[in-house]
């Protein structure tokens, strides 16, 4: 069968292009199909022979000649003149074969590749242009809603959620992500494409909705993510707006994991804002003469650090902010000479002063 359109087409009376090859190839695909479908039982059934002898003659050469003449009509359309309307057809095709075939096969597990075809369908439909960045950005929300629409259908069909449905749900999300992914041969991307990438989050918090916490927060990782790509293609480009935002972000889930009881988790969150405040923060300063406008920000925030610290009772608040604050004002006073040597002797001495409070020398105990 499969060298039965080679022979057509090459014959002296027809000569086929690429499509009519495709089509000849997606016409060996449902023999292949019928004929599994007869050694099955599925397909010509009669009452007088036994189901047993079509097992028997059921051979895997059939679903070798499916897949096999199904891949060879993909390949051949794609060099076609007209690929976008015949590609487009033949996967629409293969789409409904898999559907059969899975019913043949009694294997629900064979529909998983449908939301794969289903993201090829409509990439050789639209046939986007890698130079317009608009085109671009219109497809991947397309296929991402695409990915979305294949997720919720299944969901709708299979409430049973066996494992076919799981494999099925799962290669959903992950296609989610091609549109997001177009962005690797963009030089200027267009703004749609973190939206597309917001969309698949989306899908993905939905998906682990009753998993692990730390799914859960990936998840909107990815959201908050997308939400900063967003603002720095809309411009917004200074780090320390990225920054800040990505530490109401963690104060967010720092609170989440609060007030799920789980204290040592929250506790990592608060150091990790802290860190991306005040780092990038830092070094920004270090740059300027004498810390410059950005060292104010750094010691003003870190007084607003030492004031949470001390009214919810959080020393590692207090203790980073004094530290922080102390070394940042000295920062800003190392053009004065004086001034600088001045508080550091303070410093020194009023820790000094709290070492020997708290741990008296040995005659006095």
């Amino acid at each position: 069968l499969l060298i039965a359109p080679l022979a057509i087409g090459g014959g002296g009376l027809i000569h086929w292009g690429a499509a009519g090859y495709a089509g000849g190839y997606v016409l060996v695909m449902v023999a292949c199909i019928a004929a599994r479908a007869i050694a099955r039982g599925k397909l010509l059934l009669s009452v007088k022979v036994p189901i047993a002898s079509y097992y028997t003659a059921a051979s895997q050469a059939y679903v070798s000649g499916y897949v096999v003449a199904g891949l060879l009509s993909i390949g051949l359309s794609l060099t076609d003149a007209h690929s976008q309307l015949v590609t487009s057809l033949v996967l629409g095709t293969i789409a409904g074969a898999v559907i059969l075939v899975a019913k043949i096969e009694r294997n629900n597990q064979l529909l998983a590749v449908l939301p794969v075809i289903l993201q090829g369908l409509l990439f050789s439909a639209l046939r986007p242009n890698i130079d317009q960045s608009t085109m671009i950005g219109v497809t991947a929300i397309v296929s991402t809603l695409a990915a979305v629409a294949a997720y919720f259908i299944t969901q709708l069909l299979s409430p049973t959620h066996d494992e076919a449905t799981q494999q099925t749900l799962m290669v959903s999300l992950m296609t989610a992500y091609i549109g997001p992914a177009l962005v690797v041969n963009q030089v200027h991307p267009s703004m749609l494409l973190p939206v597309s990438l917001f969309v698949a989050g989306l899908l993905t918090y939905r998906h682990y909705s009753a998993a692990q916490q730390a799914y859960k927060e990936l998840s909107l990782g990815v959201c908050i993510a997308a939400g900063l790509w967003l603002l720095y293609l809309a411009g917004y480009t200074n780090r320390h707006i990225h920054t800040h935002l990505i530490a109401l972000c963690l104060a967010g889930f720092a609170y989440w994991r609060s007030v799920l009881g789980d204290s040592k988790s929250s506790q990592g969150y608060v150091q990790a804002l802290f860190l991306v405040v005040t780092v990038p923060l830092a070094l920004q300063s270090m740059a300027a003469e004498s810390g410059g406008t950005y060292g104010l920000l750094l010691i003003a925030e870190q007084v607003g650090f030492m004031v949470v610290g001390v009214s919810f009772g959080q020393r590692f608040l207090l203790r980073w902010g004094l530290w922080t604050a102390l070394a940042a004002i000295l920062f800003q006073l190392k053009g004065l000479g004086w001034a600088f040597l001045s508080l550091l002797a303070v410093i020194i001495i009023g820790v000094a002063i709290y070492r020997l409070q708290k741990h008296p020398p040995d005659n006095q105990k």
